[in-house]
């Protein structure tokens, strides 16, 4: 998204000088917390899933919160593939942020698709 940067690396007494160009970082999707839904979970939070992730938090302002995803909404899929946790879900954003792909995620039977 710019000029490249020089970045000095010293590795075994060694200086070494390259650069790289910075990167755009894609918005945060403003889930903030999570947890894998287990059955004595689901039964706590009278939850109808049994299997996915449940959004525990979003973020006040975020696209998630823009998107209407709340506390209680349950991530049952990510581009197609059953989601149990967080890393899950981290790894699927950050992936689409890298790459430009669509992110999907299939939430309490509706699937949002996102464009990183």
């Amino acid at each position: 998204v710019g000029q490249p940067l020089p970045m000095v690396i010293v590795r075994g007494g060694q200086q070494y000088t390259v650069e790289r160009k910075p990167e755009a970082m894609p918005e945060p999707l403003g889930i903030t917390r999570v947890a894998g839904v287990t059955r004595r979970l689901a039964v706590r939070l009278g939850l109808k899933a049994t299997s996915g992730v449940v959004i525990l938090a979003v973020e006040e302002g975020s696209l998630a919160e823009k998107l209407g995803l709340q506390p209680g909404n349950v991530i049952a899929a990510i581009n197609g593939r059953a989601v149990s946790d967080s890393e899950s879900l981290a790894g699927a954003w950050e992936d689409a942020a890298k790459t430009g792909r669509p992110f999907a995620m299939t939430i309490d039977g509706r699937t949002y698709t996102i464009k990183p």
